[in-house]
């Protein structure tokens, strides 16, 4: 098995999105972040790009998501989860 890690550090554009599993009741919470790179292209003209990520938390974690985070505020997400483990914790 391989792990990987990622580190996001951008902004979130929406406030968490607090909801329940169905079958377990756990919590879920979504919310995008913004993450912008600028870089010089090959005529020389600098670029700015925005990139969007989706982040799903579950549990306690989801929680405290939805009570700490608003819309613009500036954070910083480490992940070193597999999608296959995260979605077995989910079940």
């Amino acid at each position: 098995m391989s792990l990987n890690r990622v580190t996001l550090i951008g902004h979130l554009g929406q406030d968490p999105e607090l909801r329940r599993l169905p079958t377990s009741g756990q919590p879920v919470a979504s919310f995008s972040v913004a993450t912008d790179e600028a870089y010089t292209d090959k005529q020389g003209q600098r670029q700015e790009r925005t990139d969007w990520h989706h982040i799903v938390v579950f549990g306690k974690a989801a929680e405290s998501c939805k009570e700490y985070l608003c819309v613009q505020q500036r954070l910083a997400r480490s992940a070193g989860d597999s999608p296959a483990e995260v979605r077995a914790r989910a079940s």
